[in-house]
């Protein structure tokens, strides 16, 4: 996404100009674009349940480096075409460099532990030096001009984090859960869940589009970040709703209740955030539905816990409740 909006979308005609190999290096820039995206496609398939990266059978660590690799090739190609970029190639470049080690290192680790904390070490060498690159004044009003185009590429990216919900329940229960039952309606409940929180997403976030100034943006960076996190901590109990084993305790229900409390939260931050209407009703209307969603899921957890099916049953009326009630106010 950052590379499109900077450089060009190498899925479209980048321009190669009149200058001597820039059509060569619109070619490689393609080529490695689409490793990139394999690459990204077997870290998907090989995901480990407990991250196991120990040496070279697990490849995951593997595929981490060779991912970042081409990531930063493909910044170092976009810079023939633009070198006007070269201070935001340069400020990332050390960084990159570091975390392909980190990467490098724990997939030569013979054994567990070094290896995962090597691992992690290399992700955040990642994710958290772009937040403060950004509010050094790196990502300006010039590489900002197609704003909407990353707005909406995070629109994607939320709404492919929230059907990995559903990649979860149906690889759990095909695995761990063969034989077991399979509650339809605890599903459809989840589903009307995923379905009504990514449309306050879209009602309270998207419309706003996303901020221009240098602080903004990394705040609303890290926000979607997050939010995705949470997406993910409340699908772990949400699973345990649509294939339960021998009924569902009380921390699954926590787990997703208060990661989709979270969720909201992250919502409601991101209107703060972002656009014109910023201080409108609109994050107070998400910061209520932030804490009848912790109110719901605590009283639920101590009211009825062994009757699991009101926990999901309960959040589902909630959030649907909220999503119908804020498509009203935004017709209104």
């Amino acid at each position: 996404m950052l590379f499109a909006n900077r450089f060009g979308d190498p899925l479209r005609p980048l321009r190669s100009d009149d200058r001597p190999g820039a059509a060569r290096v619109v070619l490689l820039i393609r080529m490695v674009c689409f490793i990139q995206m394999a690459t990204v496609v077997v870290l998907a398939l090989d995901e480990p349940g407990e991250l196991g990266a120990e040496g070279l059978d697990s490849g995951f660590a593997w595929a981490s480096a060779v991912a970042l690799i081409t990531l930063a090739t493909l910044r170092e190609l976009g810079l023939k075409l633009k070198p006007a970029m070269a201070s935001y190639v340069a400020a990332r470049r050390p960084w990159e460099i570091a975390a392909i080690a980190f990467f490098l290192a724990s997939a030569l680790m013979p054994g567990p532990g070094v290896a995962e904390i090597l691992w992690f070490g290399g992700l955040m060498l990642v994710v958290v030096p772009g937040f403060f690159l950004a509010r050094r004044g790196g990502v300006g009003v010039e590489s900002l001009r197609k704003a909407e185009h990353i707005s909406e590429r995070l629109m994607l990216f939320v709404l492919i984090i929230s059907g990995d919900i559903f990649l979860k329940i149906i690889v759990y229960w095909n695995t761990d859960l063969a034989g077991e039952q399979f509650s339809v309606v605890q599903l459809v409940l989840v589903s009307s869940i995923i379905f009504s929180f990514f449309r306050l997403y879209m009602q309270s976030v998207r419309p706003e589009g996303m901020p221009f100034s240098p602080k903004g943006l990394a705040w609303w960076l890290l926000l979607h970040l997050v939010l995705c996190f949470s997406i993910l901590v409340a699908a772990g109990g949400m699973v345990e709703y649509v294939a339960p084993k021998e009924g569902v305790t009380a921390w699954s229900l926590m787990t997703a209740g208060l990661g989709l409390a979270l969720a909201i939260a992250c919502l409601a931050a991101l209107a703060l955030v972002s656009g014109s209407r910023a201080r409108t009703a609109g994050p107070r209307f998400l910061g209520l539905l932030a804490a009848s969603a912790v109110l719901v899921t605590i009283s639920v957890t101590y009211l009825s816990p062994e009757d699991w099916r009101i926990g999901m049953m309960s959040l589902a009326a909630l959030m649907f409740g909220f999503a119908i009630t804020s498509s009203w106010r935004n017709r209104v």
